[in-house]
């Protein structure tokens, strides 16, 4: 992995006939691990539970639903949840806005396979008026960690 660096970075040049380098775009990239990440040691740290989610989802998928499977990961780090309501309930709102996305990603493909804009599909659903559509593992990954962010403070944690 990279170094991680701690030092701003300039933003690569825009407009018109712009075309970032590929160290400004390696900076850009490392900025931003910084700003997620915080350290290296952190940025490894989430690469192995993330290799470990991955990996226990392949041997239990056939086993359980994914709000079950989750909620049993997540008892795992007890020391990150209040209880077992918490954790039960984050488990299932993280799943019901998987899903939410799923149906708005099949919505969306349907909607410009029919030849409209996605512009248009914007306008119509709440994902145009600041909801939280999901178009990349990225964005699913920032999605998740919302709902966790927003289960603990409502659990005040």
């Amino acid at each position: 992995m990279p170094a991680l660096t701690t030092t701003p970075t300039a933003a690569p040049p825009t407009g018109e006939g712009a075309d970032p380098s590929v160290a400004d775009e390696e900076a850009l990239a490392d900025q931003a691990a910084e700003d997620i990440f915080g350290s290296e040691e952190n940025a490894r740290n989430t690469a192995g539970l993330i290799t470990n989610f991955v990996e226990s989802w392949e041997r239990h998928k056939h086993e359980k639903t994914p709000a079950d499977w989750l909620a049993d990961e997540f008892r795992r780090h007890p020391h990150l949840w209040s209880g077992e309501e918490e954790i039960v309930s984050t488990a299932n709102e993280i799943f019901a806005n998987i899903e939410q996305a799923n149906a708005d990603k099949a919505s969306l493909h349907a909607h410009l396979d029919a030849g409209k804009s996605k512009a248009s599909w914007l306008a119509r659903t709440d994902r145009g008026r600041g909801g939280c559509g999901v178009a990349s593992v990225g964005e699913c990954a920032a999605t998740i960690d919302n709902v966790c962010k927003a289960a603990r403070k409502r659990h005040g944690r």
